[in-house]
């Protein structure tokens, strides 16, 4: 039901935003986060298959003070 695709479409919109405000946030420390495009959809997917955000970003920093890319960050996201 169409109502059904609405509050998965607002679930997803929340969750997006909780992903952007996570990278924003590492910027914001001083983070280079060059592939934030590419890097939100995944951490949004992982927030969501029950990540929880301290360990998920946890995650990042410790990836992107390694220098890794978007493709490694979300391999460790999803092991």
């Amino acid at each position: 039901p169409s109502d059904r695709i609405v509050q998965i479409a607002e679930r997803r919109a929340v969750t997006l935003n909780k992903a952007r405000l996570m990278l924003n946030g590492l910027v914001l420390e001083g983070f280079s986060v060059d592939d934030r495009d590419e890097l939100l959809p995944d951490l949004a997917a992982a927030l969501e298959a029950g990540r929880s955000p301290e360990e998920a970003r946890a995650i990042i920093t410790e990836a992107l003070r390694a220098g890794e890319r978007a493709g490694a960050i979300r391999r460790k996201l999803f092991p």
